[in-house]
């Protein structure tokens, strides 16, 4: 197979997803050249303007051939910035180079990196692969130049310019290691290289997550904000309505059993003079109607999602089947009592879905 991107894009994107620090001095060694990195950002931006290539790449790059010293050029790391001299290893005879920056994007086009168009986490593991060298892909083993210091690490590393040592551990941290820390200290670093992930809270190591947990406690803080949000609007509109001089009917009460008493005869009550429908009367269905009516203005703006077809989310699918039962609830006069049941039984999920 040939080495390019396009056939290995997949497997460097797997790698990545899958890909997690070492600890003891790797993960010290992460945070020391991750702060390193971020410190210079001002000089690796400097490069990027000039060139297209990611900074905090430059950067990781800059850390595997010179420790971040920027007396060593970005080829290979020789220190001859500002002596006139030029490149002893590999890539020889580059140069003089005045400044690291200057060197910087020298070694850059070298490689051809500043026609790349698009730059995603795989093609800077790609990109750093090719710019050291394709020697371990004939090794048949991750290169340590991009994966030393994570869980994809394997023993081996040429030593020395076309010198293999197959039992050697690499005590350099590679690209894709300092990668990592970088997006655990940079928000901005992390959207870059995990576009297709959100942060979410740790689950418990003993008892991992399953698909039924995940959407449990998912459809749970969907009806508990709901329920609550729908409870407010609903004692607001009874505040409102009495206001106004509307009083809406009382919820049926059982009762109470009277003393005996005399029989009187009934006396004509008058008809109420306060104007009512039963809309104001049943609060809880003018918010149901409301409910209906904002569900398919969120549905057509694409905040919920629709209710139906492929695309559909659980929001989508749940608003409009709350909204109607609370029109149909608010008819009885039961809406407040439902609305109670409706948020402890989310409660009751979203502490099942809680880890033990």
């Amino acid at each position: 197979m040939a080495w390019t991107f396009e056939a290995t894009e997949r497997g460097y994107a797997n790698l990545f997803k899958t890909a997690t620090l070492k600890g003891g001095t790797d993960a010290a060694n992460a945070e020391t050249f991750a702060n390193k990195i971020i410190a210079a950002e001002l000089r690796y931006r400097a490069v990027q303007a000039a060139t297209g290539v990611p900074w905090y790449f430059i950067g990781a790059l800059h850390m595997r051939e010179s420790s971040c010293s920027f007396d060593g050029v970005l080829h290979n790391g020789d220190r001859i910035i500002g002596t006139g001299g030029l490149t002893t290893r590999v890539p020889a005879g580059r140069g003089p180079f005045a400044t690291w920056e200057a060197s910087a994007v020298d070694a850059l086009k070298l490689k051809d990196m500043h026609r790349v168009q698009s730059w995603s986490v795989a093609r800077m593991l790609y990109q750093a692969e090719v710019f050291n060298g394709l020697g371990y892909v004939g090794k048949g083993i991750n290169s340590p130049y991009v994966w030393a210091g994570t869980n994809h690490e394997q023993p081996g590393k040429y030593v020395a310019d076309h010198v293999f040592d197959s039992d050697f551990d690499d005590p350099q941290l590679g690209v894709a290691a300092v990668l990592i820390r970088l997006a655990e200290k940079r928000p901005d670093i992390r959207a870059d290289l995990y576009p297709a992930t959100s942060e979410k809270p740790p689950m418990s190591e003993t008892e991992p997550a399953t698909p039924q947990d995940k959407a449990m406690a998912e459809l749970a803080v969907v009806l508990q904000t709901f329920a609550a949000q729908l409870k407010t609007l609903n004692d607001n509109v009874g505040r409102l309505l009495e206001v106004q001089g509307v009083k809406p009917a009382p919820v049926p009460q059982p009762a109470p059993q009277p003393a005996p008493a005399p029989v009187t005869p009934p006396v004509a009550t008058p008809a109420p003079t306060t104007p009512s429908t039963p809309i104001m009367d049943r609060p809880g269905v003018g918010l149901g109607a409301l409910g209906l009516v904002l569900s398919g203005v969120l549905s057509t703006l694409g905040i919920v999602g629709p209710p139906a077809g492929e695309s559909a989310t659980t929001a989508g699918q749940l608003l409009p089947i709350i909204s109607a039962g609370t029109a149909a609830l608010g008819a009885t006069g039961t809406i407040g009592s439902v609305l109670n049941a409706v948020m402890s039984v989310a409660s009751m999920f979203m502490q099942r879905s809680q880890p033990k």
